[in-house]
């Protein structure tokens, strides 16, 4: 017995089909590249306001050291040594601002300047946390050492507005200043060496915060437009 046969049709692609089915990946697409080109602008942005304020930080960086030679009163020799460490790193982030700064705008040239940026700070946060062996009297007292240790971080932190910046430079200066407070030692001994590790945390902590709220999202983020 012969079986009927009957007639399916098939679906046919017209070419107003074949753009619906491609409109929302190309939607994404656009979105995914918009996104792309914010977070690009976004870095741009950050960067060139953190080269902008580099000289601020390095001239703060150089007051402080003037202003600690002269209320010191350390020997010639160890003053001397001092204020050149210090020197370099302040010579070092000139030179760093003087060759970003001929394509302030360039992502490229930005993020090697904030790579140049950080080691320098590293080296600077060294070199004048060195002061409170060098320099520091053995009787200075805790509000010297903390305006030394920490306070002189936080301006450094103050003008640069960047965590990560801050921290390349805290770390050593607070580290070598609390180190000093028992190795020289200082008249408080281990209660300053306490005490400047909490202030220099203290600072620390004041910095993400200030980052935090100076870096709130003004925009939606686009990632979630393609989602959404």
């Amino acid at each position: 017995m012969a079986v009927p046969l009957r007639a399916t049709s098939l679906p046919v692609s017209t070419p107003q089909s074949r753009e619906a089915e491609a409109a929302p990946s190309l939607a994404r697409a656009y979105l995914t590249r918009l996104s792309q080109l914010h977070d690009e602008a976004a870095k741009t942005a950050l960067l060139a306001n953190l080269l902008g304020r580099a000289p601020y930080a390095a001239a703060a960086l150089a007051a402080a050291a003037v202003v600690t030679a002269v209320l010191a009163g350390a020997p010639s020799a160890e003053l001397g040594t001092w204020l050149v460490l210090v020197a370099a790193g302040v010579g070092a982030a000139a030179r760093a601002y003087s060759k970003a700064i001929r394509a302030p705008f360039e992502l490229a040239t930005l993020q090697g300047f904030a790579r140049d940026l950080s080691a320098t700070l590293v080296y600077a946060g060294f070199a004048f946390g060195a002061g409170a062996i060098l320099v520091l009297p053995a009787n200075v007292s805790l509000l010297m050492l903390l305006a030394f240790g920490a306070g002189v971080p936080a301006l450094i932190g103050a003008f640069l507005r960047v965590r990560d910046m801050t921290l390349c430079f805290l770390v050593p200066a607070v580290t070598l200043s609390a180190f000093a407070a028992v190795l020289r030692p200082f008249q408080g001994g281990v209660m300053d060496m306490a005490a400047m590790l909490i202030a220099g945390a203290a600072v620390a902590v004041a910095v993400q915060l200030a980052e935090r709220l100076t870096l709130r999202p003004t925009v939606p983020d686009l990632a979630q437009l393609q989602t959404g």
